[in-house]
Order: C-alpha cells, then sequence, then structure tokens
C-alpha cells in the first residue's frame, strides 16, 4: 500500500509595503553657553530659537539668531520641556536638523596646520564622556576629533550640552 502524500503548505509571507519614510527628529541644543556658542560659531543649520526666559543673556541669544535670520519665539518652561524631552535646558533652546560632521576627506584635505593636533578616540560609548572629551579637547587646542561610526557615542543632545560649547567650534569626523 502507498502512503496517502498532502502537499505540504508552503509558507508564502505578507507581500512588502514600503513604510513611509520617518523624518529624523529634530536635534537640540540646549542650555544658555552651548546655544550662545552655537550662533556664534556660525556651523550649524540652526532651524528655530525657542526661549523660555527674558533677561540680558538670552536678549543677546536673541540678538545673535535675529542677526542670523533664524526664527524665534517665547515660550513658557513647560512647553519648552515638553518639546526637549528634559527640563535641564536654562530656558533656551535651538533646533536643528542633524550634527553636521567634516567628512574624512574633506577634513584631511585642508593644511596640516589645520588639523594638527587630532584627536582620535574608539570606543567611547558614554555621551557624558565624549562630551567631556571634547571640552577638554578644544580647550587644549586641538584642531579636530575622529570618532568611528560603530560602538561609539556619536554628538547627540547630551553631548553638545556637556560640551559647553566645544562642539561649536572643533570638528567631528
Amino acid at each position: 500500500m502507498v502512503p496517502h502524500h498532502t502537499p505540504s503548505r508552503q509558507h508564502h509571507p505578507p507581500p512588502k509595503t514600503k513604510a513611509a519614510p520617518v523624518a529624523p527628529s529634530p536635534l537640540w541644543i540646549t542650555g544658555i553657553n552651548p546655544a550662545r556658542e552655537a550662533l556664534r560659531s556660525g556651523r550649524f543649520s540652526i532651524r528655530e530659537l525657542i526661549v523660555a526666559r527674558a533677561d540680558a543673556r538670552v536678549q543677546e541669544i536673541r540678538q545673535w539668531a535675529t542677526q542670523r535670520g533664524i526664527p524665534w519665539r517665547q515660550d513658557d518652561r513647560e512647553a519648552l520641556t515638553a518639546l526637549v524631552g528634559h527640563e535641564h535646558h536654562q530656558g533656551v533652546a535651538l533646533r536643528l536638523d542633524a550634527y553636521p560632521y567634516i567628512p574624512l576627506e574633506d577634513f584631511l584635505g585642508g593644511p596640516l596646520e589645520t588639523k594638527d593636533p587630532l584627536l582620535i578616540l574608539d570606543s567611547i560609548q558614554d555621551p557624558q564622556n565624549l562630551g567631556a572629551l571634547l571640552r577638554s579637547a578644544c580647550f587644549l587646542g586641538v584642531k579636530g576629533v575622529v570618532i568611528p561610526r560603530d560602538r561609539a557615542a556619536g554628538v547627540t543632545e547630551a553631548v553638545m550640552k556637556v560640551a559647553a560649547g566645544a562642539t561649536s567650534y572643533l570638528p567631528v569626523v
């Protein structure tokens, strides 16, 4: 007798649908010193300034934004906290699309004096440590910092806050 053979069921995955592209979340520079230095340096493509206080230091930041054609608005602290995701903003926030990393080829193509000394970091995974290293490197006269793409912290809001303005002047590759 020949056993009855039933064909096995083939599993067909559902057709793939293209997901709508996700807009990158904005990058926030928060705090008086980081915001002031970001505006002074002119390195960032700043989309907006939001302030939640009105004093002489914030007035200076608003003037820098106005001179550069950056729109600004006054809001309350709670709304600013909700936007940036934390309450350690000192009443000031700049919105960027992304941090402007420098391509390695562009950095290496310049004259030697624009890249010496160079700090090369590996496996720095904690944003607080990266920010502290960038702050110290800027103070000590380092001309650029190279960080790997994988298994290392990138320049984030936390890094920029700890770096206290150094990311506005120090090229990061």
